[in-house]
């Protein structure tokens, strides 16, 4: 295989030291926290056991003693999910049983447990809401820069290990093929009524995710592709199916407006709205061969 790289301004290097990061079949994979900008990669400084937990302004938290509250999760451990753009426009990273928020200089803030390590996370968010999902018990959090980290506690939602965000709502994946939309810019309100089914065909609902006004419902040999109706509880109605299932929760990601997956026999693709598109590189699809159905 050949690839063509363009040349930056300068001939200074700007990659980052070996020891500090990793490639799995191409795509970097950083073993820690960091922000990128075009060009560099700086890593951010994650508080330890026993350091002071410090406010935005980098003043100490006490306690109703006076006591400085410490850090008590160990950083580091498992990268498990990364969002942009979260509550103050902050990036996000659960890391290990930590969850932080990642500032433009680089510096990390923790911010609570987040259980189920190293299992990966789900994030979704408005800006103002946080929701994460772990697929473990409690399943689903919640954060928000006035509230902090919550548990969400509404009966309602059953356990889920993934959600999104489309049109001021939350969609949670649900067991036996049943996702649930949230109330309006409230992810931790749930209704009973607001259920549906992705029932195309009797496949198992893995993953739901958003992009360009369409809820994608992955199925394991399916894709459902929903949109906001306006109509009806939940207020969603199906445009498209897809014959292409995925092969686990965390299969797929997006970038430039394209959804990039691994189908349930371990192909990669991509979906470009109602649009399916195989990817034909076979070396990676036999390397993906080989690989256990936790790896997803």
């Amino acid at each position: 295989m050949r690839a063509s790289v363009p040349l930056e301004s300068s001939y200074q290097s700007t990659r980052l030291d070996a020891n500090r990061q990793q490639t799995l079949n191409l795509f970097p994979h950083t073993l820690r926290g960091y922000r990128q900008f075009p060009g560099h990669v700086t890593f951010a400084s994650f508080q330890a056991t026993g350091e002071a937990i410090t406010d935005s302004l980098g003043s100490a938290l006490t306690d109703s003693s006076a006591e400085a509250i410490t850090a008590s999760v160990t950083p580091g451990g498992a990268d498990r999910g990364l969002i942009a753009d979260g509550p103050n426009g902050l990036l996000y990273q659960v890391t290990g049983s930590a969850l932080y928020s990642i500032d433009s200089g680089g510096g990390a803030l923790f911010l609570g447990e987040v259980v189920n390590s190293p299992t990966p996370v789900v994030m979704a968010t408005d800006r103002n809401q946080l929701i994460i999902c772990t697929g473990g018990t409690p399943d689903a959090y919640v954060y928000t820069v006035a509230g902090g980290l919550q548990e969400i506690s509404d009966t309602d939602l059953l356990l889920t290990s993934s959600v999104a965000f489309l049109d001021s709502r939350f969609i949670y994946q649900q067991p036996d093929g049943f996702f649930v939309v949230s109330a309006l810019n409230d992810g931790t309100s749930i209704a009973s009524l607001d259920f549906a089914q992705a029932e195309a065909l009797p496949d198992d609902l893995l993953r739901v995710f958003s992009q360009d006004q369409y809820l994608y419902l992955f199925g394991q040999t399916t894709t459902e592709i929903w949109f906001t109706s306006g109509t009806g509880r939940p207020p969603l109605s199906r445009q498209a199916v897809l014959q292409q299932g995925i092969c686990g929760t965390y299969a797929v990601d997006s970038i430039d407006g394209v959804i990039y997956f691994i189908d349930a026999t371990r192909r990669p693709g991509m979906i470009q709205g109602e649009n399916f598109a195989p990817l034909f590189v076979p070396a990676i699809g036999e390397q993906w061969a080989g690989f256990g159905a936790s790896d997803f």
